[in-house]
């Protein structure tokens, strides 16, 4: 009896901890909502063909399903993630693409991007659009160099867009001087 009262609580305690930082998760950012792959694979043919040439950036990659898509198309991508167990699970789902995809545990508006980045993505919502838009602003600015944005789901206010498939938006963010 002694054995099951254990096991009991320590199941308790596991699902309250997740349910825990599922929930913290959502004051501090977008909740987890996974993309379709399908819709992503057609994004990237018509929006902005990846290639080997790029780096791309996840803002809130979630279980990493744009990373493993831009991998496929022999992009280096780094999602960056606040939530632990949603940057755990990426890093297993990822872990046979090797170097060419990296996870990182942080609040994406404190992340320097590499010097090679060519493209950021994000699936927010429409609180956070702007801080990401002028995070990816001061990025362009600080590394010199134009980069393309792809937001999912919302137009960035006042911010005319290149193109437009189905809810991405695809935004020409250029280095200010």
């Amino acid at each position: 009896m002694n054995d099951f009262f254990r096991l009991t609580q320590t199941i308790i305690t596991i699902i309250m901890t997740i349910v825990i930082i599922f929930g913290l998760t959502v004051f501090f950012g977008a909740p987890y909502v996974p993309s379709l792959s399908r819709e992503l694979l057609k994004m990237f043919k018509r929006l902005y063909p990846l290639s080997k040439k790029d780096l791309l950036i996840d803002m809130g990659s979630g279980d990493g399903v744009v990373l493993k898509i831009a991998a496929g198309f022999g992009a280096k991508a780094i999602g960056i993630e606040l939530h632990p167990v949603l940057s755990f699970l990426s890093r297993i789902r990822l872990r046979k693409l090797g170097q060419s995809t990296k996870v990182v545990c942080q609040n994406y508006l404190d992340f320097p991007f590499p010097p090679e980045t060519t493209v950021v993505y994000t699936f927010s919502d429409s609180k956070d659009i702007e801080k990401i838009y002028t995070k990816v602003k001061s990025e362009a600015k600080r590394l010199k160099k134009d980069l393309y944005f792809i937001s999912n789901g919302f137009e960035v206010p006042g911010v005319k867009h290149e193109k437009i498939y189905s809810s991405f938006y695809l935004y020409k963010v250029v280095a200010e001087k």
